[in-house]
C-alpha cells in the first residue's frame, strides 16, 4: 500500500515557528528550532555584551522527525545549560523536498552539514557560540555525527547512541545467520519491491514505497523481532499526530546496502562518546566498539541487556543523559 501525502504529512510554510534555510542539496529549505537554556546553568559566553551559547545539533535516526521524541534530549541539554538545534532532513516532516521520504544518507550527512554552517553564519542571530558546536545523533544519525565529525575538524564534540556504523547490506548478513526462513522471505519481498519501483521509474515515472518498520518476514527496511513496537513508541512519543510516516522509497534501501560510517571512524578527532546496546540487533554493539576503537579520543558505553530502542526511555536514558 503507497502512502497518501496530506497536508499532515507536507510541510506547512506558513508554521513560523520553524526557522528555514537551504539544506544540504542547495535547492531544498530544511526547517529546524533552536531551544535555549533556562536557568543559572544557561548564562553562556559573553560576546560584545550578548550571551553565546554552546550548541548541540541532534540528528535523529531513519525517517524520524523532530516531534519525535527529541523534547526528551533538548530538555536535558537544555537543563545543563547548553543550546539545542532539531531539525528534519530533506524531504521529511516541515522540511523541502521530494519524492517525499527519500532516506538518502549522502542527502542526511549534506543535511548535517548545512546545518552547521547556517547556524555558524547566524551565530550572533541565535546567540550561538560558533567555536563550540557539538553534534549527538541516534541510529543512523549516530552513524551520520561520526561522519560529519571526519570531515569537519570544527566540531567540538560528538555524542553517536546505538549508531549504524556498519552498512544495511552487512546487517543482513547478520539476519540471515540469526533467522534464515524470515529474512528470506523479507528479502524476497523486498526484492519484488525493487523490481516494481525499477519498472515504475522507467516506464510511469514514478515513485514506490516501502515500510520504514514493520513485523518479520515484511517488506519493512526495519524488521526484526520488537522494531515495530520499539520504533513507533519513539515516533508517536511525543505527539499522537507527528509529521512521521511509516513510508520511505525504495531507492532508500538500495543506498543503505553500502553506506558504512565505520570507514570513516579512524579520521575523527574530537573528543567522542559511543553507545551502544548489547542485545541491539539493528547496531550491533561490536560494530559501535570497532569504531569507537578506530577514534583516538573516544569513550564507550555499552548496557547490557538492552536493545535498540530502550535506551529511549527507562532507567537507561536516565544513565546516559
Amino acid at each position: 500500500e503507497q502512502p497518501t501525502w496530506d497536508k499532515r504529512f507536507l510541510p506547512d510554510e506558513n508554521d513560523d515557528s520553524f526557522l528555514r534555510f537551504v539544506g544540504g542539496d542547495g535547492v531544498n529549505k530544511v526547517a529546524g528550532k533552536m531551544h535555549y537554556p533556562t536557568g543559572e546553568k544557561g548564562e553562556g559566553r559573553n560576546h560584545d555584551n550578548i550571551q553565546m551559547f554552546p550548541t548541540i545539533v541532534l540528528a535523529h535516526g531513519i525517517g524520524l522527525t523532530q516531534d519525535c521524541s527529541l523534547d526528551r534530549y533538548t530538555r536535558a541539554f537544555t537543563e545543563a545549560g547548553f543550546a539545542a538545534f532539531t531539525f528534519d532532513y530533506t524531504t521529511f516532516g516541515q522540511s523541502e523536498g521530494w519524492p517525499r521520504q527519500q532516506a538518502s544518507a549522502k542527502t542526511y550527512v549534506a543535511d548535517i552539514e548545512a546545518v552547521i554552517s547556517y547556524l555558524k553564519t547566524e551565530s550572533t542571530n541565535l546567540h550561538i557560540d560558533k567555536d563550540r558546536i557539538g553534534l549527538w545523533g541516534t541510529s543512523f544519525g549516530g552513524g551520520h555525527a561520526v561522519v560529519v565529525a571526519s570531515k569537519d575538524p570544527t566540531i567540538k564534540a560528538i555524542v553517536s547512541q546505538v549508531p549504524a556504523i556498519r552498512s544495511a547490506g552487512e546487517i543482513s548478513q547478520l539476519a540471515l545467520k540469526r533467522d534464515p526462513k524470515v529474512t528470506l522471505i523479507a528479502m524476497t519481498k523486498l526484492t519484488g519491491s525493487i523490481i516494481h519501483w525499477i519498472f515504475s521509474s522507467i516506464f510511469f515515472r514514478t515513485t514506490i514505497y516501502v515500510p520504514l518498520v514493520g513485523m518479520p518476514g515484511s517488506n519493512a527496511i526495519m524488521q526484526n523481532p520488537g522494531d515495530d513496537e520499539g520504533y513507533k513508541s519513539i515516533a508517536y512519543g511525543t505527539t499522537q499526530t507527528p509529521k512521521w510516516q511509516n513510508a520511505v522509497t525504495v531507492g532508500s534501501a538500495l543506498e543503505a546496502t553500502t553506506y558504512r560510517p565505520l570507514n570513516f571512524a579512524k579520521d575523527v578527532k574530537c573528543p567522542s562518546l559511543l553507545i551502544s546496546a548489547e542485545d541491539d540487533t539493528l547496531c550491533p554493539a561490536f560494530a559501535v566498539k570497532e569504531a569507537a576503537d578506530l577514534i583516538p579520543n573516544s569513550k564507550y558505553m555499552n548496557f547490557e541487556s538492552t536493545g535498540h530502542f530502550d535506551v529511549y526511555s527507562g532507567e537507561t536514558f536516565d544513565e546516559i543523559v
